[in-house]
């Protein structure tokens, strides 16, 4: 799931937890209000949540760097996992409809209920209402637009009983958990690419660690130690390198 600081903080955290294994969260640099319960509620997500910190963007732009990241993520991981935005920006229907018709089942989740539209008194443009806590919906009260296939709340009683991660999927008429957000083509695609960036730039991290870092720095959108770790192992097999205690010896 793809949101923006503003929009996590008009759900619950525990209703989010149900339905999706990963989730990334688009904060601006200058972000100075964050509360407190707020943090504690997002610890509980480990390595499943991601701060993307966005730097020299007005908040209202932030919605470009979620586009961005998403087509980053659709390139390397498995079609079987389903995205999802959480924003009420309609700006962002075109953009999962297309996704749709890549063959990867993508939707957007409203945090609340749409009022019917008033007839306009004048001319002027009218100020939306500021939201109060009733018109907030929880997750399991939100409605999916922009999508043409079925809804999450349908996949997920059909085939795994009410409670399903987006990266579950059915093969072979069994359901099985991968990984949260790791496919293995997802971690065969970064290690091509990390290859190919190391052949290009002539780079050598000759420590563990530091090769580590690299791998990180250039994936960030979707490393973690458990990514890193299976992306260097797809280079050993490969006999791209070999990995002796803290060191590491390249084979091109």
């Amino acid at each position: 799931m793809f949101t923006d600081f503003r929009h996590l903080q008009k759900v619950k955290l525990k209703k989010l937890q149900k339905v999706c294994d990963r989730i990334y969260v688009f904060i601006h640099v200058e972000e100075t209000h964050i509360p407190v319960q707020l943090v504690r509620k997002m610890q509980k997500w480990g390595k499943r949540l991601k701060w993307i910190m966005v730097d020299g963007a007005p908040i209202e732009e932030m919605n470009y760097h979620i586009a961005f990241y998403l087509g980053k993520l659709h390139e390397k991981t498995d079609p079987h996992i389903e995205f999802a935005i959480l924003s009420n920006d309609e700006d962002f229907d075109s953009l999962i409809q297309f996704v749709n018709a890549q063959g990867r089942s993508c939707i957007r989740v409203r945090t609340r209920k749409q009022t019917e539209a008033q007839p306009a008194q004048n001319d002027e443009p009218q100020e939306e209402p500021a939201a109060d806590a009733s018109d907030v919906a929880h997750l399991d009260e939100m409605q999916h637009v922009a999508r043409s296939k079925p809804s999450f709340t349908e996949v997920t009683m059909e085939m795994f009983g009410g409670v399903s991660p987006m990266s579950m999927r059915a093969t072979g008429g069994t359901a099985v958990v991968a990984d949260p957000g790791f496919s293995e083509t997802m971690i065969e695609r970064t290690a091509e690419d990390t290859l190919r960036r190391l052949v290009r730039s002539g780079n050598r991290p000759a420590e563990l660690e530091t090769l580590k870092e690299y791998i990180m720095l250039h994936n960030e959108e979707v490393a973690s130690d458990e990514v890193i770790e299976k992306v260097i192992q797809k280079l050993e097999a490969r006999e791209a390198i070999t990995v002796k205690g803290e060191e590491v010896i390249y084979h091109f």
